[in-house]
C-alpha cells in the first residue's frame, strides 16, 4: 500500500515537473494577463524549467549553425564555433536582464532580477522550439515549401514578444503603456551596455596593442 502511494506521488511530481516545463508557457500564451500576475505573486516559475529553456535554445543555435538545410541558406561547419554559439544565447539574456532591472528602478517596477532573468527565459521557450522544428524541416522541403519555414520562425518569434510583453508587464506591474515605454528604455539601455562594452574591448585592445610596440621595440634595442 505504502509502495502504491509512494509510486503515485512520484509520479505526480514527474507530472508536475512535464507540466511546468512543457505546457506551462502555452497557458502564459494563451491566458497572459491571469497568467504572469499567478507566475509572479503564486512564485509559478521554476529554475529547472527557465535552464531548460535556456538549453534548448542553446541546442536549437548550435544546430541552426551546423545541420541547417541547404535550401535555408546552408551552413559552413568550419566556421562553426561552440564557444561564440552559447555566448549568443546567453548575452543577450543576461544584458536583457540587467537593462530591464535597471529601468524598472527608474520607473518603479516590481520585477526583482531573478524574475526578470526566468520571465525572458520562459519568453524565449517558443521561439527556441520553433527554431528547432524549422532546422530540421529545412532538411526535408523543396524551395516551393520554404514558406512554411519562414511561417515557423516568424511564428516563434511572434510568440516570444507576446510572451516577453505580457511578461515584463505582470512582474514589474505596469500598465499597457508604461510597459511600452519599460521596453524601449530596455532596447536604449542595451544599445549602451553594448557601445561602452565595445569601447572598453576596443581601449584594452589599443592599450595591448601599445604595450606590444613598447616591448617589441625593448628587445631590439637591448636584447
Amino acid at each position: 500500500m505504502n509502495k502504491n502511494i509512494s509510486l503515485d506521488k512520484k509520479n505526480n511530481q514527474v507530472g508536475k515537473i512535464l507540466y511546468n516545463i512543457f505546457l506551462y508557457p502555452f497557458y502564459l500564451i494563451t491566458h497572459p494577463a491571469k497568467g504572469w500576475s499567478d507566475y509572479k505573486y503564486e512564485k509559478n516559475y521554476r529554475l529547472y524549467a527557465t535552464i531548460t529553456y535556456i538549453t534548448l535554445l542553446i541546442i536549437s543555435l548550435i544546430l541552426n549553425s551546423t545541420v541547417r538545410g541547404f535550401i535555408a541558406g546552408g551552413v559552413n561547419i568550419k566556421e562553426f564555433n561552440l564557444f561564440t554559439t552559447i555566448l549568443k544565447a546567453l548575452i543577450p539574456i543576461f544584458v536583457g536582464t540587467l537593462a530591464s532591472w535597471c529601468i524598472g528602478s527608474l520607473i518603479d517596477g516590481k520585477g526583482k532580477m531573478y524574475e526578470i532573468f526566468s520571465t525572458i527565459a520562459y519568453s524565449l521557450y517558443p521561439f527556441a522550439v520553433t527554431k528547432l522544428i524549422a532546422v530540421l524541416l529545412s532538411n526535408y522541403l523543396t524551395s516551393d515549401e520554404m514558406l512554411i519555414y519562414h511561417f515557423i520562425n516568424g511564428l516563434g518569434i511572434a510568440l516570444t514578444v507576446w510572451m516577453l510583453f505580457f511578461g515584463i508587464m505582470g512582474i514589474h506591474q505596469h500598465s499597457f503603456g508604461l510597459t511600452i515605454i519599460h521596453l524601449i528604455l530596455t532596447i536604449i539601455v542595451i544599445a549602451v551596455i553594448c557601445f561602452i562594452t565595445l569601447l572598453f574591448f576596443s581601449f584594452i585592445e589599443r592599450i595591448i596593442s601599445w604595450l606590444s610596440s613598447i616591448i617589441n621595440e625593448l628587445k631590439m634595442r637591448y636584447f
